[in-house]
């Protein structure tokens, strides 16, 4: 395992992603630390702290219903814990139609998750 040299992460300026100095300074980053900082991203504090919030409220459901979310498939939408890790849980949203199926879901079941059933599509989408 490779000698750790230092004790902060590094932290990934991605307000121009494409240029080559990004880019090698991203790949350095995940073969080096495997986690890392980003800067510059455009998201703004507000978006940050709603989609934390919704997505509190959303791994907050009981475990039973989190299994049955988004349609059965070769992959699963949701990966509960002590599948990967103790500390891992993950839901998967693949583009429009799977984040649909998530809020339809959630509505049929009369889950309150979301006071507005857009919010938390609208904000991923943002």
């Amino acid at each position: 395992m490779p000698e750790c040299h230092s004790a902060e992460l590094p932290i990934l300026d991605i307000s121009q992603p494409l240029q080559p100095s990004a880019l090698a300074s991203l790949a350095e980053a995940c073969q080096e630390w495997v986690f890392f900082r980003i800067s510059n991203h455009g998201i703004s504090k507000e978006l940050y702290n709603k989609l934390y919030s919704l997505s509190q409220q959303l791994f907050g459901l009981p475990a039973e219903t989190k299994l049955e979310l988004g349609p059965s498939s070769s992959i699963n939408t949701y990966t509960p814990h002590f599948i990967a890790s103790p500390f891992f849980e993950c839901l998967r949203v693949f583009g429009e139609p799977q984040l649909k199926f998530l809020c339809i879901f959630l509505r049929v079941l009369q889950i309150p998750f979301l006071a507005n059933k857009f919010e938390f599509r609208a904000a991923l989408q943002e």
